[in-house]
């Protein structure tokens, strides 16, 4: 079944029927507690991001390919959680999340940066810029779980 582009399939995993449409994935039949947009230029790396969190009950999920990408997502609907590489070919993640924080209705989006700078000087410049939280690649999938449930707590609790 198809409805303003999207596919609906038996098992919870909502589709976009377009190819160019941006993927967006619901899990728990459809209760959604948290909108995450992933954002890696990376397929394997945002469809492994993903897989991390899979389990996790109320999760949605969509997906950008750049920074670029991000950010017209972020212009077309609100998110709970912004999952973000550093490093991607058209705009970065530090300017990503420079963005988000200038965005009065984005500025309290929690931001956790997954990258493979393990740098002190990278690591700062992401955290004052006004990411959330700072991971490097590789990183273990309780490690991910933890970190996202962490920060949804801490959101929900404070609304």
């Amino acid at each position: 079944m198809s409805w303003l582009g999207i596919k609906y399939t038996t098992d919870n995993i909502y589709r976009p029927s377009c190819p160019m449409c941006y993927k967006k994935e619901y899990f728990s039949g459809g209760f959604v507690v948290a909108d995450i947009l992933v954002v890696d230029d990376s397929k394997v790396m945002r469809e492994m991001l993903i897989a991390c969190l899979r389990g996790q009950e109320g999760l949605s999920f969509t997906q950008a390919s750049s920074g670029l990408d991000a950010i017209e997502q972020l212009s077309m609907q609100p998110f709970d959680l912004l999952l973000l590489d550093m490093n991607m070919p058209d705009i970065g993640g530090v300017e990503v999340v420079e963005f988000v924080r200038s965005q009065d209705k984005l500025k309290n989006v929690p931001i956790i940066i997954v990258t493979t700078r393990g740098d002190e000087v990278s690591k700062e410049r992401a955290m004052s810029a006004g990411a959330t939280r700072y991971m490097t690649k590789p990183f273990s999938p309780d490690q991910i779980q933890s970190a996202v449930g962490e920060i949804l707590k801490t959101k929900k609790a404070g609304n």
